[in-house]
This record gives structure tokens, C-alpha cells and sequence, in this order.
């Protein structure tokens, strides 16, 4: 079954697991009883259960204890403002200096690992055993997550802000939006925002000066990138680069007799050389991918022949990001979602599904992670006009590993890959990939993903991106 467990099941599930949760307690307490009184360590090391609570009630009772709690929480305050402090300022200076993150980054690696024990010795070397001390291997501890955020953050910030505060006289503080990223690996997306969580104006300062109506565009799509794991191992698209100076020998082969200081600083054209399928990167799968035949026994249309019509609708987010992974989504879940945000389904019109796979991008889980669309959820928007579908997950199935249990344990055959073969009987496209969906509303833009003409292909990459342009909806 494909539906949520029953209030009652879940809540018997969540008391079981406080009880196993007690039960381990207590097994540790048992044991440790039972090792202080066998005898196994001394009292000096490891006082019995009943002594420790003898003591914490004295230390309680006169007052001991509570002194001594309340002078250990104001060095932790302190400790963590200054932490904050510095790892403000300094994030800040690292943030926003590409040469100077470049030249930090091998020192805050080899650091950041160190556990605040360890630079206790050069702490009481340097400054003694003082309060001074105990604040600096405190600061130390706690600085790391403010001084990387930060660092993170500011790093983070479209370069077209930037340019936008440079051409209009803006201070960094007064840029016309904020920086909202995402961590995914080593690599960041940003996606500008006002505070409601919708993509924020163009930074565009043509459009700024009032030129033309105001264009906003939000990137749907993830990199082609060798660091990034966004297929398995195998299906991964390998690029290799070659940069201006390597590019010379190629410009000698067609230019015989050319030396490297004839071009100017010595530098040719550069160039990438990259090994994928049509299925790398964001993409858009073709009816043919999903089988032979469509509609009922057509034959199934290739990437270059599907109808570009298709490609620039009018867009509709569903959320499914609170469905768990491996979850599929049925008919009676997509109704529910258009009535939560009010939208009634019209021909042609793109719905993208939002999954929690969109927040695993960059980690090593997100191929497994995130619901999927099952046969009867597809067929419920195909019945209603739909042609292009997307996903921010690996498939627009549930993830295989999933899948693979349903079917070892029940033996359904339909289970397998049934939102895809939904194609067989009404043919459509589905983009899979996907990516920055959070940032959209549930509808009120266009999607854009024109595929490359790849002929009598399955697939073809796209740059999918949404667009927000009120000139889009008006009547014609």
C-alpha cells in the first residue's frame, strides 16, 4: 500500500520507540551499577549510580552545584559571543575576497577537524591556566559553524548583485536582494529572494532603470560537473578541461607555423571535452524513452520530434517534500495538493513536483532519495492535458532501491517503473533533475526547456528555467 500509515499506527510506533528509548537507559544505568559493584573500576573513576545521586543532591542542596552550573554557562556565553563575533568579522573579510579564501582555505581545513581538547595545551601555554584560557578553547570550539556560514553565504552571493550595487551606487547592505543558498557538496546554488520566499526582481539593471517591464528568471537546472554525483558512478558525465595556453597546440595544427607568442599573453581558445548520456544533467526524456509505443500503440515520438509547444507553458508546483522517500504519490495525493493551493489543472500547463530529493542534491543519497510519481498519479495529469511533467529527483518514479524491495517482497510487476510507463498510454515528456523548485510558488510563471535536437534520441539536455513576466499571462 501506497497510502500514509493511520494517526493510530503512527502514534503506536512513536510510544514503542519510547519505550526502546527507556529500555536502553536502563540497560546502561544496569550496567554500570553492576560494573561499580563487582568492582571492575574504582570508585574513584567511576562512582556507583546511587553515589552520583547522593552527591548531585548535595551539590544541589548546598548549593554547590548550582554556583558552579551557573559559572560554566556564562563562560559558554561568553565564549560563543565571541566565537560569533570573530567568525562575523573574519567570514566576512574570507567571504567576500576570492584571493583571500584561496589562501585560507588549506589552514581552515587542517583546523577545523581539531577538537577544542586538542589546542588546550597551546591555550595554557600561551595564555596560562585563566579565565582567559577557558574562553579561548571555548571561542574555539563554537566558532566554526558562524566563520563557515558566513564565508559560505557571502561566497554564495550572485556576482550579478554585485554588478547591479556597482552600476545603481549601492552599498553591499543595500542590494535590492538577498542571498538565499543551498549547500550541495562542494558547490553552492543561489537563488535570489525577497523574505516571502519567492524569487526576488531581476537584477538586470536595464530592467532596474524602468527601460522595460521587469523580467524575473529563476534557474531549474543543475551542473554538468565532475565533483557533484547527481547519477550513479557508472551514468556520470566525465569532463575534461583544457584552458587557453593547452589550447595552442590546437590553433598550430590549423594554423602551421604559429608560435605560442604570436596569439596575445600566449593564450588560445579553451575548450571541454565531455563523455555522458542524454540523460545526464537536467534533462528532458522523450515518449520513446519510456517504450516503443504510446497513445495506445503510436509509435512513441523521439526528442527531436516532440512538439515545442510542449516547452514553454505556464507552470504549476506541486509540494511533495513532506512524502518519504520512496513514497509513491497517488491520484487522490495530487487532487489534494491542486485544492491546498487552490489551482485547477489546464491543458498544457508544466506541473513540476517538488521532493525532498531537491535538498539532497550534492549528497551522496540523493539518487535513493525522494517519493516518486506512480501510474495513477501520471494518468491524473495526463487525463487533463498535461504533456510535460518534472521532478527534482533522480526519476520521476520512486527511487529503485525502493522499488526493488516492493517488488521482492510483493511480486506486483506494475510496481515497476509505472509512472514512466504511463507514456504507453498517453504519450508525454517529463524533466528530471530538476532544481531550485523551493524557490517557485505554486504557480503564477512559465517554464522554459527547450531539449537539444539530439535526432531519434530518448533524451536531451535542457536549461530549464522558470520565468515570472505578468506580460506572459495577459490577454492577447
Amino acid at each position: 500500500m501506497n497510502t500514509p500509515l493511520p494517526v493510530s499506527l503512527l502514534s503506536a510506533r512513536r510510544l514503542g520507540d519510547a519505550a526502546g528509548g527507556l529500555l536502553v537507559l536502563l540497560v546502561i544505568v544496569g550496567a554500570w551499577a553492576w560494573a561499580t559493584a563487582a568492582g571492575w573500576v574504582s570508585p574513584i573513576f567511576l562512582p556507583s549510580p546511587g553515589a552520583t545521586w547522593d552527591a548531585l543532591l548535595q551539590g544541589l542542596a548546598e548549593g554547590e552545584l548550582a554556583s558552579a552550573s551557573l559559572a560554566t554557562v556564562e563562560r559558554m556565553l561568553y565564549g560563543w559571543l565571541l566565537a560569533s563575533a570573530l567568525g562575523l568579522v573574519l567570514g566576512t573579510l574570507i567571504g567576500v575576497s576570492p584571493a583571500l579564501r584561496a589562501w585560507t582555505q588549506p589552514t581552515l581545513e587542517f583546523v577545523r577537524p581539531l577538537p577544542a581538547s586538542a589546542v588546550m595545551p597551546v591555550a595554557i601555554a600561551l595564555l596560562g591556566l585563566s579565565p582567559g584560557m577557558v574562553l579561548a578553547v571555548i571561542a574555539f570550539g563554537a566558532i566554526w559553524p558562524v566563520l563557515l556560514s558566513t564565508v559560505h553565504g557571502f561566497a554564495s552571493v550572485d556576482p550579478r548583485l554585485h554588478e547591479v550595487a556597482r552600476v545603481l551606487g549601492l552599498s553591499r547592505s543595500s542590494m535590492p536582494a538577498s542571498s538565499c543558498w543551498a549547500p550541495s557538496g562542494s558547490s553552492a546554488t543561489a537563488c535570489s529572494r525577497w523574505p516571502n520566499g519567492w524569487p526576488a526582481p531581476t537584477t538586470d539593471p536595464f530592467l532596474l532603470s524602468g527601460r522595460i517591464m521587469p523580467r524575473r528568471i529563476v534557474d531549474l537546472s543543475i551542473y554538468l560537473e565532475n565533483d557533484i554525483l547527481s547519477d550513479p558512478p557508472a551514468l556520470a558525465p566525465r569532463i575534461t578541461y583544457e584552458n587557453h595556453v593547452q589550447g595552442v597546440a590546437g590553433f598550430q595544427r590549423l594554423l602551421p607555423g604559429l608560435k605560442a607568442e604570436d596569439l596575445p599573453d600566449g593564450e588560445a581558445a579553451a575548450a571541454e571535452w565531455v563523455t555522458l548520456t542524454t540523460h545526464s544533467g537536467t534533462h528532458l526524456d522523450a515518449p520513446y524513452h519510456f517504450h516503443s509505443t504510446m497513445n495506445r500503440g503510436e509509435r512513441a515520438i523521439t526528442i527531436d520530434e516532440v512538439d515545442l509547444d510542449w516547452c514553454f507553458q505556464p507552470g504549476v508546483k506541486l509540494d511533495f517534500r513532506h512524502f518519504p522517500d520512496g513514497y509513491v504519490v497517488t491520484a487522490a495525493d495530487v487532487e489534494a495538493e491542486l485544492a491546498r493551493i487552490g489551482h485547477t489543472l489546464r491543458p498544457l500547463e508544466i506541473v513540476l513536483v517538488n521532493t525532498r530529493a531537491g535538498s539532497r542534491y550534492g549528497h551522496p543519497d540523493y539518487v535513493e532519495t525522494g517519493c516518486g510519481m506512480g501510474y495513477e498519479a501520471t494518468m491524473y495529469l495526463l487525463e487533463r492535458g498535461v504533456r510535460l511533467t518534472g521532478t527534482d529527483a533522480w526519476s520521476w518514479d520512486a527511487p529503485f532501491s525502493h522499488t526493488a524491495r516492493k517488488y521482492r517482497e510483493t511480486g506486483d510487476k506494475s510496481l515497476i517503473w509505472e509512472g514512466h510507463k504511463a507514456g504507453r498510454d498517453i504519450g508525454y515528456c517529463h524533466i528530471e533533475k530538476l532544481h531550485n523548485l523551493e524557490c517557485l510558488p505554486p504557480d503564477g510563471f512559465y517554464v522554459s526547456c527547450f531539449p537539444h535536437k539530439v535526432r531519434a534520441a530518448s533524451a536531451g539536455w535542457t536549461r530549464a528555467v522558470a520565468i515570472f513576466d505578468d506580460r506572459l499571462f495577459a490577454p492577447a
